[in-house]
């Protein structure tokens, strides 16, 4: 509706702006008529937006959607004729361009006010009109919650990784199964349990135990859909396995994982919410038994599943927990440092209904509790929460029922963004920067003052993530999301509500395409002929197609049959062929992620002309080429997300026209700076990575970095003789950087090139990042870097060294020694050491107390500190390559003390 809306703003602009210029006719009689127009719709807007039922009849359904699908007329009707006046405007004569959008204006009032549809709804329509006007004067009357307030979230510090309890004796059992020395088969042990039921949290918390991951190693973790191609299960082992799988058939992925398994020794794999009997006996012969005691573990709903692997032990049937346990998991959520809810208050009765409601489900505690944390600690309002919903219901529905609840307790904007969820297939790592993107593009973010739509929609995702309704699988250095999940639940009621209300239709097998064809938002997840099934058919309604799938044969995507297509997001496995002249006019989101992108520059070029509304283009997996100069001509440009494995493609000429870029990576400045158009449009980017060509002198390049006033995050490649000689407390992003990365050309290192010495303030200040590439440093660098008190990581390499007679890394009049003090590094959780030619590594006590990963890449000549591992309390991975024999010894060693500290390619 936002999109009908800025539409008509658009057409109104271009009226007024004519009535400004030209004087031929009076533009009242077209004025009042859009204003006529644009008061229905908005109207109509209020009630459109919150027309998501709770449980209305199919009446009042079938009334919204025919409702819906005349606001889809409308809009389309907008769109097609604000294209042709952009496109005719200069050629137009001011008399009959007014009365071409008189006409126009008339058309669309009687597209609302036509007869046919007063009398296709008959009453209902008059009883909506009057709904609407009282809508207008009382929202909460007719709004989502029939007048309960909606309560926004406590600010709680969030558990990430749900902490279960009450598995104990389960998780020692299936353990003892899992490393028993008298059982040298490969064998399975399957757990089977009802959804929501803690299967796979119990999983992970048993790959983690350290005798697991002593006697396996890194386990493999394979997620596994209901309609899932084996192919794709395959390649996810291989990548697992650090197997390219990119050019491989079914039959040579297995194959090479076969042999990978079999050189690795013992294995351990997970293959999580397993649907299908077959699935066992697909991937079987794919994973060896080398008599060496390797396992397998299947997690399933589905008893007869279970009974299908090998017959060694039998399913483990994972028991419901205790009201207790259930209780001590709702409260660890909902009031985590246990301040309001004492064993003696008022709220731990009604706590402990709640526990009760859960019916021993994990699952259903942590999303209550997420809803329950929406209110405030008051024995009222917890109480009347309790009253709301009907609990006589066991099992599996329950978790059904605080779904809904907590999504029904939702915002109107954040509940369009739950549904949106459902256009992902189970169990995929989301990307949360690309989710945000996108749900921009479909327009369900509304602008708040002071703030982008994309910081407004980071902020929705960190609600849903606070009401445990998504899953945080990992996060960057400043603590933002960078990757989430679904739980399968939630996910099943997100795809059966987002259908069952047409906001997104699912498509599975090919027999769902023609239901699916019929809606706005299709995410397709299963492989099929869209070339074949679409024919000759044009103009199809779709605005957002979404495919998660792989074909054998190339995709063919003819856009010119998709000419009111906004999104385009294709996560597919194999050939992709695009057509259509002109491509998709209306597209504001395009993502391809194929390597295989069939054709040139030229047809890239012309497919993508004329895209004028395009505000993401991310072919971070597909091309490698220079981008179409068309490209950089819609305005409404915000994010360009390029591939670099090779030469970066050219930045924007000085002609470009775009002005909203906020993210631009990876592109390529090879010629002169000009003084009035270096980088046109950047001044409003806060996450830019670029390669500068040699030979731009160090005044351009700080010229072009001091118009940056938004950065928040730089990745720099260039010549490095000028990079490290950069002053970064000149330049007015300082305090506001948090991610900094400077790298130089791959190649030789000028020798003459002066030692680096770091200076007071050099860094900005609030980094949580920092990666530097240096040719020489001129003392130890420890001291200053210790300064950034917020950084998280740091990794450090050396350029420009010499191999010694016995192949190790040297660098003359380089620095020998470096300390870390006491208090240094407070925050810092990964470090990286790589080439330097380091002799001596103190670590006083009290330094880098936080910690956890150590990666130490080919410094030969550095002995390793005999208080390694006990000045580091909380390390939990050490990477150290040397080839020097005798410290390769000492680094053995520290593995088989403390195995668990080995990365996984060395378990």
């Amino acid at each position: 509706m936002a999109s009908i809306v800025q539409a008509l703003r658009d057409v109104w602009d271009i009226v007024d702006k004519l009535a400004q210029k030209l004087q031929p006719c009076d533009p009242q009689e077209i004025r009042e008529s859009i204003e006529s127009l644009n008061g229905k719709l908005r109207l109509l807007k209020p009630f459109l937006d919150d027309s998501i039922p709770l449980d209305k009849d199919k009446i009042q359904l079938q009334l919204e959607n025919d409702l819906k699908g005349l606001v889809a007329e409308i809009e389309i009707l907008v769109n097609n004729f604000h294209r042709e006046c952009q496109e005719n405007l200069p050629n137009q004569e001011p008399e009959k361009l007014y009365k071409k959008i008189y006409v126009f204006c008339k058309g669309l009032l009687a597209k609302i006010t036509q007869p046919s549809v007063e009398a296709r709804f008959e009453g209902d329509v008059r009883k909506l009109k009057r709904k609407v006007r009282e809508f207008e004067i009382n929202k909460n009357e007719y709004g989502r919650n029939f007048g309960e307030k909606t309560y926004k979230r406590r600010k709680l510090n969030h558990i990430d990784d749900p902490e279960i309890f009450g598995f104990d004796t389960d998780i020692e059992k299936i353990v003892g199964w899992l490393c028993d020395g008298q059982v040298v088969d490969r064998a399975v042990v399957s757990i089977v349990g009802i959804g929501g039921g803690g299967k796979s949290t119990i999983t992970k918390k048993l790959c983690n135990r350290n005798e697991v991951t002593t006697h396996f190693g890194q386990p493999i973790w394979i997620n596994i859909s209901q309609n899932y191609v084996l192919s794709d299960i395959l390649r996810d082992v291989a990548q697992n396995l650090g197997i390219e799988p990119s050019d491989m058939n079914e039959g040579r992925l297995g194959k090479a994982i076969s042999d990978e398994l079999e050189e690795k020794g013992r294995y351990l794999v997970v293959f999580d919410n397993v649907w299908l009997e077959e699935f066992w006996r697909e991937i079987a012969k794919y994973l060896p038994d080398k008599k060496n005691g390797s396992r397998v573990i299947i997690t399933t709903r589905l008893n007869n599943v279970a009974m299908m692997a090998d017959k060694t032990y039998p399913p483990y049937v994972l028991p419901l927990l205790n009201d207790d346990i259930i209780l001590k998991i709702f409260l660890k959520y909902v009031d985590p440092k246990n301040q309001h809810c004492p064993s003696t208050s008022p709220l731990y009765s009604i706590a402990k209904q709640f526990s009760a409601y859960c019916r021993g489900l994990p699952l259903a505690a942590v999303v209550l509790s997420g809803l329950v944390a929406t209110r405030p600690y008051n024995f009222h309002e917890w109480r009347k929460l309790s009253k709301t919903i009907s609990w006589n219901i066991d099992g599996r529905a329950c978790i059904d029922i605080i779904a809904k609840s907590s999504y029904e307790n939702l915002p109107q904007a954040e509940k369009l963004c739950f549904l949106y969820l459902a256009a992902f297939p189970g169990g995929h790592k989301i990307e949360a920067k690309s989710l945000c993107r996108l749900w921009v593009s479909e327009d369900l973010i509304q602008p708040e003052e002071r703030r982008t739509l994309e910081e407004t929609a980071e902020n929705i995702l960190n609600d849903l993530v606070q009401r445990n309704l998504v899953q945080v699988l990992a996060r960057f250095s400043d603590g933002s999301i960078e990757y989430i999940k679904v739980h399968d639940i939630l996910r099943e009621f997100v795809v059966h509500e987002a259908q069952k209300l047409g906001f997104i239709m699912v498509c599975t097998k090919p027999d769902d395409w023609e239901r699916c064809s019929k809606a706005r938002r299709v995410a397709i997840h299963c492989s099929l002929d869209l070339d074949e099934l679409i024919g000759n058919r044009a103009n199809l309604n779709v605005h957002s197609l979404i495919i998660f799938a792989g074909w054998s044969n190339p995709l063919k995507l003819d856009c010119s049959k998709f000419r009111e297509l906004r999104v385009l997001m294709c996560m597919k496995r194999g050939k992709v062929e695009l057509q259509g002249n002109k491509g998709a006019p209306m597209l504001r989101y395009l993502q391809l992620a194929t390597r295989d992108l069939l054709g040139n520059e030229v047809e890239f070029g012309e497919w993508v002309r004329g895209m004028k509304c395009l505000k993401t283009l991310d072919l971070r997996e597909s091309w490698h080429g220079n981008l179409s100069e068309w490209i950089w001509q819609a305005e409404t440009l915000r994010h360009v997300l390029l591939e670099y494995s090779g030469p970066a493609t050219d930045g924007p000429p000085a002609s470009a026209g775009v002005k909203n870029l906020q993210t631009l990576s990876w592109v390529r400045w090879d010629r002169s700076w000009e003084e009035d158009s270096v980088f046109p449009g950047l001044s409003n980017a806060r996450e830019l990575k670029i390669v500068i060509n040699r030979g731009i002198p160090k005044g351009e390049i700080e010229r072009f970095l001091n118009g940056l006033e938004n950065l928040y995050n730089l990745i720099i490649k260039g010549d490095l003789a000028v990079l490290q000689e950069i002053d970064w407390k000149d330049f007015p992003f300082y305090h506001s950087l948090n991610s900094l990365s400077s790298y130089s050309y791959k190649g030789t290192i000028d020798p003459n090139m002066p030692l680096l010495q770091l200076r007071d303030g050099m860094f900005p200040p609030n980094l949580t990042e920092l990666y530097l590439q240096v040719g020489k440093f001129g003392s130890d660098p420890m001291p200053e870097l210790e300064k950034l008190k917020l950084l998280k990581t740091l990794n450090i390499e050396l350029l420009g060294g010499v191999e010694n007679e016995n192949g190790g890394v040297e660098n003359e009049n380089a620095v020998r020694r470096i300390r870390c003090s006491s208090g240094g590094f407070e925050q810092l959780e990964e470090l990286s050491l790589n080439f330097l030619p380091l002799e001596e590594w103190e670590i006083e006590p009290g330094a880098m107390s936080m910690l956890k990963r150590l990666h130490v890449w080919r410094c030969d000549l550095l002995r390793v500190p005999p208080e390694l591992t006990d000045r580091l309390p909380s390390l939990q991975m050490l990477n150290w390559k040397t080839d020097d024999p005798a410290y390769e010894v000492a680094i053995q060693n520290i593995y088989e003390q403390k195995p668990n500290l080995r990365p996984y390619w060395l378990k």
